[in-house]
């Protein structure tokens, strides 16, 4: 038994880019913890944007992954011929998997077939920490796929566990069925702020081992302090002047979201808010790149581009981080930082485990949730409501309250990465289990 447990073949599915800091965090956590609990196992990773994160050799392109063309461009749009095509030909090799035991590939490329045989192979399947089930489009295609990604699993018999989550919203009541029935076949299933799991038992959703657990990239370990202090110093700033540091993190939430008109006062708030924090404050602004893709609509740069033009103009002491960082590196050069404001939830993670104050702006209410578990709801700023005043407001209050503050960070932070060890621990306790439980009845 203790020999399978250590050769296990585990499959991550759900991942998207590491060209999003927040995304490979919570990969490379979820890979520590079970390289720590399984020794010796071998895992693979399903990524929507594979070529993202070249280290990693076992990686496959994900469902997701081929249902969009690609050229030299880039990622291009829906392939719905070659979707369809995928999924049947892959429903017909669960099929034959479940009635006659057999691994038959009907039609698909060598590189698809690496897709299906990682599934076939798996001991369990791991679906990643993430907000990627949310509903997004009138049509809701990518949500389709992500759920039919998760539902292979089942399909195949495959024990299937569903790490932290953010659950919504959707705009459909369809989409909500459609995770619940989802869902309800996983061994476990673990929901990452409280919002999300009051929403998900609204909607009906019933299951005896549901867990909220807190975003495991709080327990992400970064680069030591030297490098993060190098890095910064390579980027032009001096850290030994005493002059406070504000960071902020910035995204193009307009090109994400055909509802949100407000980018351009946005934009204006957290430059106004930097000016104010340079000429009032005596400080120093950096704004850092915490995604840079894979589409130009998750660019981060783009929006802070505009952002650091602005406070250029005017001659103000600020500096723009142009270049991908890893996440490592980004979380080091937070811990640096006076104070924060983050719209990035995990920038803001990453910001919080490093006990550095920080407002929040919050796009969807997984930001919300963050700020709950640490009982820091009077930091939160709504991204549809912003403007320079109260931007402005937040900031003034906040720096007034940083050693308060920074004192209940600190408080509360050993209980919340202690917390994230959780989803590792129940889902090694199922599976042992659940494999105990096998031995017994072929032993009968």
């Amino acid at each position: 038994m203790t020999e399978k447990l250590n050769n296990l073949k585990i499959l991550l599915i759900n991942i998207h880019s590491f060209k999003n800091a927040g995304d490979a965090a919570l990969a490379l956590v979820t890979i520590q913890q079970f390289e720590e609990k399984f020794p010796g196992c071998k895992i693979t990773l399903s990524m929507n944007d594979p070529d993202s994160y070249p280290e990693f050799k076992s990686k496959v392109n994900s469902f997701l992954y081929w249902s969009k063309s690609r050229s030299k461009r880039g990622i291009g749009r829906w392939n719905l011929f070659q979707t369809f095509q995928l999924l049947f030909q892959s429903l017909l090799t669960a099929l034959t998997y479940r009635l006659f035991r057999r691994k038959v590939y009907f039609y698909v490329t060598r590189k698809q077939r690496l897709l299906l045989e990682s599934y076939l192979r798996a001991d369990l399947i791991i679906s990643v920490p993430g907000n990627y089930l949310v509903g997004t489009g009138r049509i809701g295609i990518n949500l389709l796929i992500v759920c039919y990604t998760i539902a292979y699993a089942i399909l195949l018999g495959k024990p299937l566990y569903i790490f932290p989550v953010s659950i919504g919203p959707f705009r459909h009541f369809w989409e909500w069925k459609l995770i619940n029935w989802v869902l309800t076949y996983a061994r476990i299933v673990m929901v990452r702020e409280p919002a999300s799991m009051e929403r998900l038992i609204e909607s009906g959703f019933i299951h005896p081992r549901k867990y909220l657990i807190p975003d495991i990239a709080f327990s992400y370990t970064g680069a030591s302090a030297n490098i993060g202090r190098n890095w910064l110093t390579s980027k032009g700033l001096t850290l030994d002047d005493n002059r406070p540091l504000l960071g902020i993190t910035v995204m193009n939430w307009e090109k994400q979201t055909t509802r949100f008109t407000n980018q351009n006062e946005y934009e204006i708030s957290l430059f106004e808010a930097a000016k104010y924090f340079i000429e009032e404050m005596g400080g120093k602004v950096i704004l850092f790149p915490q995604v840079c893709g894979p589409a130009p609509c998750d660019d981060d740069r783009i929006p802070a581009r505009r952002i650091y033009k602005r406070l250029q103009e005017e001659e103000l002491d600020a500096i723009q981080v142009d270049n991908p960082t890893p996440p490592d590196i980004l979380k080091s050069a937070y811990g640096f930082m006076n104070l924060f404001i983050g719209t990035r939830m995990h920038s803001n993670i990453f910001a919080l485990s490093s006990n550095v104050p920080v407002i929040v702006i919050a796009y969807r209410y997984k930001s919300q949730g963050l700020m709950q578990l640490l009982g820091l709801d009077d930091w939160i700023i709504e991204i549809e409501e912003i403007n320079s005043e109260k931007l402005i407001s937040l900031l003034l209050k906040l720096w007034n309250s940083r050693s308060k503050v920074k004192q209940e960070i600190s408080s509360s932070m050993p209980f919340i990465k202690k917390q994230c060890q959780k989803s590792i621990e129940v889902t090694y306790n199922d599976f042992l289990w659940l494999n105990n439980k096998d031995i017994a009845k072929i032993s009968h």
